[in-house]
């Protein structure tokens, strides 16, 4: 039934139990509160329910972006943690060469010494002196 419908019957009975007396306004009255209130009720569970609707749509949402969020989350320290792996290989093989080299040129600077000794220490006087030159005091 319509509200309009609703409307126009309650306001004809109304005509009617006014004509009728006081005692058949009374239950009319009566009759006219308890359709209102029936009506209130009704909108209430209507409003209730589609906010129970609202509320579950809003909940999976919620739910759906945090999944997402959780999912990329994941991804990204999946990344890194490689990325990580990787640089942390890559630093370890270039120390590894590194440590190589200085190893050949400490055992090629050992050889030239034991060959050539002479040369050896005169390389090492010209470099301390030259040194020395380069790191003592200035007077001006």
């Amino acid at each position: 039934m319509s509200e309009q419908t609703a409307d126009s019957q309650i306001t004809e009975e109304q005509d009617v139990l006014d004509d009728a007396g006081p005692e058949a306004t009374a239950k009319g009255n009566v009759r006219a509160i308890n359709q209102a209130k029936e009506k209130v009720q009704a909108a209430v569970g209507e409003a209730r329910e589609r906010f129970q609707h609202v509320a579950a749509d809003v909940g999976d949402r919620f739910q759906q972006a945090s999944a997402t969020a959780q999912e990329k989350s994941q991804k990204a320290r999946e990344a890194a943690r490689a990325r990580y792996q990787e640089t942390s290989e890559q630093l370890q093989d270039g120390y590894t060469r590194v440590r190589k080299d200085v190893d050949y040129m400490v055992d090629d600077v050992n050889d030239f010494v034991r060959e050539k000794p002479g040369t050896a220490v005169l390389i090492a006087g010209l470099a301390g002196f030259l040194l020395g030159l380069l790191f003592r005091p200035r007077r001006d």
